[in-house]
């Protein structure tokens, strides 16, 4: 937790089988979030804020981000992956 203690900040955790929560609660918010999950939680949770489609990941991939702004209600969404930039 280096990155939480660097920008002082508090962890907060969610409950994966219920990612409508989360969604809901961020989009209230309308504030920057850093999710940090699994290749079986992070996509949905992804498609859940987007209203997109996200490819799903592999078991083995753990070099990919996923940025998804929201403003007005419309959702941009970028991919990075090692120094490769993905639009979906």
């Amino acid at each position: 937790m280096p990155l939480l203690r660097q920008l002082e900040l508090e962890l907060n955790s969610y409950d994966p089988r219920n990612q409508s929560t989360l969604v809901e609660s961020l989009l209230t918010q309308q504030k920057n979030a850093l999710i940090v999950g699994h290749s079986n939680t992070i996509p949905e949770l992804a498609r859940l804020l987007c209203e997109c489609a996200v490819a799903d990941l592999d078991d083995t991939e753990y070099d990919r981000l996923i940025i998804i702004s929201v403003a007005d209600s419309e959702a941009v969404v970028k991919t990075l992956q090692q120094n490769r930039v993905f639009q979906p």
